[in-house]
């Protein structure tokens, strides 16, 4: 469940430099279960085994010692990680050794998938590997921030004078006393970078070629946020009060800001605000009720722009609250919060007295109806999808020891464990993966894959991938520690 916006937020401004801890990207099913539970299933349903074609690609050995390092590309077909051998460190990319230094740290790939980059050190300096080629070397370095193109790279630089650079391409731009959080942030279209900067004792925000301010403190709720059509908002503190900048321009002071977002198509703007000990969402200037709460991480538009949603908090009940109204649906907590492709309709994970439903809020008509479906155990994490017609909707859940997915209403088989649950572009068929019996295997509609492996793995909340043009889909396996780029079709 969200945590929660409720009382005062602290201005942050501190940049961390040094080797960065590596991150497992949790992509192994077990880490994708509803609500994470293990131990043994109830006997599942009774299931049609398929053989379907598929063709397996070594991507080298994937020993258990480096799996915490392993990082997956955006596409889910390369695999990298950190291997330690001889006292010295290395990147295994696709199963091919990678030069050796004393220190690694931070793999990123880039959003195409077709680079590498991370954090090296050696005799006592650091610097950025991108593929085999080593930049510049600086004091520290901060992790690798792609552009949304692929087609630059930036990172914080600690200069031998204790300044701070940010270097684009590896050229590093002016020196600063401190940046921001460390926090790069790229426009959508990956043309420009903003980020914060403190010269003395006030701060700056930099936008490309422009800069915002002096100002007393930036605000790490908020951070820097950009709008689809290139809009920048980012927080200010000025005489003990928080303001939001739009373009440039001051909106109006709040005891505290917290979350911002842009519609889709960037016209449109909301955020949370504190007054007092109470929480409002700001949406186009306009104030809406207050709350004692806001969750974090709720607010958002519809994809076509036309509804807002958030979950907020009133005494010890949490509820949803679309279009600014407030339901009679409330509840002990609330979970995630997915709205269909078309905008129509709005999916929730709801909790009350230790048990967790979907609650489905219907945008059609003039009032929205907020309708809920039957109570599980446990609801997954991260496992609500709409098809892309958002006719179809399913999600994973818990009852006892039993894991499943529900389909348009419909319990499916039950497992040891499910995850990464889509359905096909074309709407017509939904997939995932399960295990049963200590073996991990792929599903599509009723019909189980023979082929049987230890684990599958897939970047952090992505779910199994499908290529409409060949009617297939694709995911990492591991099997006798090796793993496999394996590519199933699905007719």
């Amino acid at each position: 469940m969200h945590h929660v916006y409720s009382s005062p937020l602290q201005p942050s401004s501190n940049t961390s430099f040094g080797v960065i801890q590596y991150t497992l990207l949790v992509g192994m099913l077990v880490a994708l279960v509803a609500g994470g539970f293990l131990g043994p299933a109830e006997k599942t349903f009774a299931q049609n085994r398929v053989n379907r074609k598929h063709t397996k690609t070594s991507l080298g050995p994937f020993p258990k010692e480096v799996r915490d390092s392993a990082v997956i590309s955006p596409d889910g077909r390369h695999l990298a990680y950190i291997k330690k051998a001889d006292g010295k460190m290395q990147v295994v990319l696709d199963g091919n050794e990678l030069p050796a230094f004393e220190r690694i740290a931070a793999l990123s790939f880039s959003p195409d998938s077709q680079q590498l980059a991370y954090v090296a050190g050696q005799a006592g300096e650091w610097f950025v590997v991108v593929g085999d080629r080593p930049q510049n070397r600086y004091s520290r370095v901060g992790q690798p921030v792609f552009s949304p193109d692929s087609q630059k790279l930036a990172y914080v630089a600690l200069l031998p004078d204790q300044k701070r650079a940010v270097v684009v391409n590896n050229q590093p731009g002016n020196a600063w006393d401190e940046i921001f959080d460390g926090l790069l942030v790229w426009s959508p279209d990956g043309q420009q970078l903003a980020y914060g900067a403190r010269q003395g004792e006030q701060w700056l925000v930099v936008a490309g070629e422009q800069q915002y301010g002096p100002y007393s403190y930036l605000g790490s709720a908020t951070g820097l946020v950009w709008s689809g059509s290139g809009r920048l908002a980012f927080s200010v503190l000025e005489g003990g009060q928080w303001a939001l900048i739009v373009d440039g321009q001051k909106l109006k002071t709040y005891d505290n800001l917290a979350e911002v977002v842009f519609s889709p198509e960037g016209k449109r703007l909301a955020y949370m605000a504190q007054s007092g000990q109470k929480w409002r969402v700001v949406l186009d200037g306009q104030e809406q009720p207050l709350f004692d709460a806001l969750g974090e991480g709720t607010l958002m538009f519809s994809p076509d722009g036309k509804h807002l949603a958030y979950a907020a908090r009133t005494g010890t009940k949490w509820l949803v609250v679309v279009d600014g109204l407030v339901p009679k649906n409330s509840y002990d907590s609330i979970g995630q919060m997915l709205f269909s492709p078309q905008g129509d309709r709005l999916a929730y994970v709801a909790q009350s007295e230790g048990r967790e439903r979907v609650v489905m809020v219907r945008l059609s008509g003039q009032q929205a109806e907020h309708q809920e479906d039957r109570l599980w155990d446990a609801v997954g994490d991260g496992s609500l999808v709409f098809s892309a017609n958002g006719r179809r909707f399913g999600y994973v859940a818990r009852s006892g020891r039993a894991r499943f997915v529900v389909v348009d209403g419909r319990r499916k088989a039950r497992y040891d464990m499910v995850g990464y649950l889509t359905f096909t572009p074309d709407s017509r068929r939904f997939l995932y993966a399960a295990t049963d019996a200590g073996r991990t295997f792929t599903i599509v509609d009723e019909a189980e894959a023979e082929a049987r492996y230890q684990e599958i793995w897939l970047p952090p909340g992505k779910p199994l991938f499908v290529d409409p043009k060949k009617r297939q889909f694709h995911y990492i396996a591991v099997e006798k520690d090796t793993a496999f780029l394996v590519e199933e079709q699905i007719d």
